[in-house]
């Protein structure tokens, strides 16, 4: 009998800079932006979790199952990917649901 987990952590992340105009010397409007303050998308947290079972079926022949169950946390919310200048946001992605996964190996 087997069991396992595993924790993956991904720190916040810039999606955009705020932006203000300013003006040159010569009297040009410009876009500036503020690259020492970037908004940022949250930081997320992934957790898997596994149990497998091994049994020998005769001499030859050895049978095992698991059971992988991938981001047993996520809900299916929205990410934000990108937002505009004035900090609202442009794009979203999906989380996703949790995954499951039973496999069989048979080894001879």
């Amino acid at each position: 009998m087997s069991v396992g987990g595993s924790l993956r952590w991904e720190d916040e992340v810039g999606i955009g800079y705020p932006q203000s105009e300013g003006v040159t010397e010569d009297g040009n409007r410009v876009v500036v932006y503020d690259t020492d303050n970037p908004y940022y998308g949250p930081s997320e947290t992934h957790v898997d979790l596994w149990a497998g079972y091994q049994l020998e079926l005769n001499d030859n022949v050895n049978w095992r199952i698991q059971l992988n169950v991938r981001d047993v946390l996520a809900d299916g919310g929205l990410i934000p990917l990108s937002v505009q200048p004035d900090g609202t946001i442009r794009e979203y992605r999906l989380e996703g649901d949790p995954n499951w996964f039973l496999t069989n190996t048979f080894t001879f």
